[in-house]
């Protein structure tokens, strides 16, 4: 895969760092704290997609919205880290957070999720332009 040849495959599709917290048997009541005893920090959303794609060996492209907060920054490198194309990488100048915390519960998960608003032009719409 050279830089300038064009992408097996475009990706137009959110990100998000996951927070993955294991080792838990019930959700805490309010006001309560339970310890788990594990935790993941990882890149999710459309990462997911991305790294299936790249172990398959194809070129992906990521057409996506980055801010300079933690969260956004975490992912872009791991996207960078598997090889992901950044030519329809969009850079912002303000935090854009994408993030979601699970818990995983034995066999079930449970999800709590927050973004940032995304600018009016997305970077999917972006490279369909």
């Amino acid at each position: 895969m050279r830089r300038g040849d064009p992408p097996d495959v475009i990706v137009l599709d959110s990100r998000f760092a996951d927070l993955v917290f294991r080792g838990l048997d019930r959700m805490p009541a309010a006001g309560e704290e339970l310890h788990g005893s594990g935790f993941t920090f990882r890149a999710g959303g459309a990462f997911n997609t991305l790294l299936t794609l790249r172990r398959l060996g194809l070129h992906v492209a990521w057409a996506v919205d980055f801010g300079n907060d933690l969260f956004s920054r975490f992912v872009r490198e791991r996207a960078l880290a598997i090889g992901v194309d950044d030519r329809f990488f969009v850079d912002h100048e303000k935090s854009m957070v994408s993030v979601t915390c699970a818990v995983v519960l034995g066999e079930d998960r449970a999800f709590i999720n927050y973004t940032e608003p995304e600018p009016l032009v997305s970077a999917p719409i972006r490279a369909l332009g």
